[in-house]
């Protein structure tokens, strides 16, 4: 039977901390967890969703890589060089840090209200984290009250590039940890994650449950007032980052070659994918005209003129990325 399934009959239910609390009934392994301490600057904060911690939905991966999935739209009002996506959820245990085992996070396009994409076919994805626990792009701590946590999402860490995000466009976020349902009394389903509801003003939250171990058949991406009865504004979250003079370039891990830094000033460098190798790169004005050809992954690009250039990647005779780098 899958892990998961057991959790089926709490689908109909949002789940709460008084309700958590009254099956609270071990001690955590370790008791000295860290606590979150917020450093997010309020200049830097992008979009903001802020937690209802009594209330949420489940979001998780279990040790044997089953996984119902929430997401939850959003849009940053300027072209956004993304730090940080900051998760807030709780657990019916105080002692999610013991469990934790990594993280899933993964940013679509928008499709008439639902992500562009699934968890299974990441082939439309902006960007795709999956990390283990020794991974220090991601952290979780507690919140300061029991049964609240806060994960930290270090995005350019955990992809190894910078990730920009396009300004007034929709995209969604879809988030789960991973956590260990085993502890030294077998399988408890109650140290199950749940992320936190929030006060979205954007399209209703969904969640997909892909290998229906819900039986509830949301194996494509559902609102969540068509699972529970009842909508809901949104999920918490918190997006941090800097503005990026007006680039709406995306960067992509699942792109042929990332380009860096963009805006840039004096040298740019290229990152082939595994599959691919660079051999030649051209730059040209918007008007077409060739400037600059290069062999190198780091091209020297202090002599162009502050503009917007179209750049070309060759593998071989074969176009393999275009794209526009800003020059400052």
């Amino acid at each position: 039977m899958n892990k998961l399934y057991v959790l089926g009959a709490v689908l109909a239910i949002t789940f709460s901390n008084a309700q958590a609390k009254k099956s609270f009934n071990r001690q955590s392994k370790n008791q000295n967890h860290k606590p979150f301490v917020s450093n997010l600057k309020a200049s830097e904060i992008k979009f903001n969703q802020t937690p209802d911690f009594d209330n949420g939905i489940i979001s998780m991966v279990d040790q044997d890589n089953n996984q119902i999935i929430a997401a939850d739209d959003f849009q940053v009002s300027e072209a956004t060089k993304v730090d940080k996506f900051v998760f807030y959820g709780t657990q019916s245990y105080d002692d999610l840090p013991d469990y934790y085992l990594g993280t899933k996070m993964y940013i679509f396009d928008d499709n008439n209200g639902k992500p562009a994409g699934k968890p299974s076919d990441i082939s439309t994805a902006v960007a795709v984290i999956n990390i283990d626990e020794n991974n220090t792009a991601a952290n979780v701590a507690g919140n300061g009250n029991p049964f609240e946590f806060v994960f930290e999402v270090d995005v350019t860490k955990a992809l190894g590039n910078d990730l920009t995000l396009a300004a007034n466009k929709k995209y969604w976020v879809a988030f789960a940890p991973k956590v260990d349902l085993f502890d030294e009394y077998g399988m408890d389903p109650d140290e199950t994650f749940y992320w936190s509801l929030g006060n979205g003003n954007l399209s209703e939250p969904v969640l997909i449950d892909e290998a229906d171990l819900f039986e509830a058949g949301a194996t494509n991406w559902s609102t969540i007032s068509s699972l529970l009865g009842e909508t809901f504004e949104g999920l918490a979250f918190t997006i941090t980052g800097e503005s990026t003079l007006g680039t709406t370039e995306i960067y992509s891990n699942l792109r042929n070659v990332s380009i860096y830094p963009n805006p840039a000033v004096n040298v740019i460098n290229l990152k082939a994918n595994k599959k691919n190798t660079i051999t030649k790169t051209e730059i040209f004005d918007l008007n077409g005209k060739l400037l600059l050809s290069s062999a190198e992954t780091s091209i020297n690009v202090e002599k162009l003129p502050k503009a917007v250039y179209i750049v070309k990647i060759y593998s071989g005779n074969e176009v393999i990325e275009t794209s526009k780098i800003i020059k400052k």
